[in-house]
């Protein structure tokens, strides 16, 4: 019987993080910050909410705006979704202890001053969802 709930509670986990999908293609980050803080107290591994949960949705939205299916906006509001919630969960990581795999470095910036950093937005987001 112990294990059926150690069994539910890692099926609650899953749906948690996978949960983390639907705001990041939507653009709501109130919503995915909201989760991802619900996750947390949960018990919810952050690693996992990055890699499963907003990574996935990134790609998603990555894959969208490739086929036509969402524009540039939805592409913009979803790589700031994904920023913040990063933060958060990064954060949480730090604290915790744990580490993401780290594959490289990259250093990636704009001209100072110039308020056109779009294109940088979406790279970082997809770069640290990778």
């Amino acid at each position: 019987m112990g294990t059926q709930t150690d069994c539910a509670s890692s099926d609650d986990k899953q749906e948690r993080v996978r949960n983390m999908m639907g705001p990041m293609t939507g653009g709501e980050a109130e919503e995915c910050i909201k989760l991802a803080e619900e996750g947390l107290e949960k018990g919810v591994d952050p690693v996992d909410v990055i890699e499963k949960g907003l990574a996935r949705g990134i790609m998603q939205v990555g894959d969208d705006f490739g086929a036509g299916v969402v524009f540039l906006p939805e592409l913009i509001m979803a790589a700031d979704v994904m920023k913040q919630g990063t933060e958060i969960l990064d954060r949480e990581i730090q604290t915790a202890g744990t580490e993401r795999k780290i594959f490289g470095r990259v250093v990636i910036g704009t001209v100072k001053g110039d308020i056109h950093d779009i294109g940088k937005s979406v790279v970082a987001a997809i770069l640290q969802a990778s």
